[in-house]
């Protein structure tokens, strides 16, 4: 009887892993759904329902991953989409950021994390990714360069063909970081650094001949 139960846990949670890992899909998420996996929680149980609870019955951890989430958010330091409630009820008032409905880039708030908070939750930061930062890479060191770590990035980012689609890489390579110029710290006087974007562009750019890059076949 022992050994039935404990394969049962076993099994429960094996199946509760994939489960989870399944999440580890989405390229977006609710601010909800990210609160609830910053601390190791699925969503897609009875927490589904968890913006409807009262309060001091939510799981612990989860208002203040919420809040979190929704101030970087809505100042910017996320990349997403605000969407406020359209009406008052027991659970907040008109025009809060909607928890249910408002989204979160998944890599915008992994780099928010790890480089604005200093943390690695879990979920998304599994122990098979978990490796030691390089120092040119980690924010933290005397040393460390966000010109040269926007331009490893952006060389990284270019394993994905489609963004090569039909550009040249120098021009691929731009419009990447000019979307996420926040992330990178490629600012100057609180605006987008065009200039340094262009020095990033030409350091991490393996296609000195220029010319668009070839549409796989």
């Amino acid at each position: 009887m022992v050994d039935d139960w404990e394969d049962r846990v076993s099994e429960d949670k094996a199946k509760a892993s994939r489960v989870m890992d399944v999440w580890r899909w989405c390229d977006e998420l609710t601010v909800m759904q990210a609160a609830l996996l910053a601390n190791d929680l699925d969503p897609s149980v009875k927490f589904c329902y968890v913006e409807f609870w009262e309060i001091h019955k939510r799981p612990s951890g989860y208002e203040a991953a919420k809040h979190a989430i929704t101030r970087a958010l809505k100042s910017g330091k996320i990349k997403g989409e605000v969407i406020p409630k359209t009406h008052s009820d027991e659970y907040g008032v008109e025009g809060d950021v909607d928890a249910t409905t408002s989204n979160v880039d998944v890599e915008s708030l992994k780099t928010w994390l790890e480089t604005e908070r200093g943390v690695r939750p879990a979920f998304f930061f599994p122990a098979v990714e978990s490796k030691t930062i390089p120092d040119y890479m980690n924010p933290k060191h005397s040393r460390y360069s966000p010109k040269l770590a926007a331009a490893v990035r952006v060389w990284q980012a270019m394993e994905d063909e489609n963004l090569l689609r039909g550009k040249p890489v120098l021009s691929a390579m731009t419009d990447w970081m000019e979307t996420r110029y926040k992330d990178l710290e490629l600012i100057w006087k609180s605006k987008i650094n065009k200039t340094a974007i262009s020095e990033c562009a030409k350091i991490a750019n393996w296609k000195t001949e220029g010319g668009a890059t070839k549409t796989p076949e």
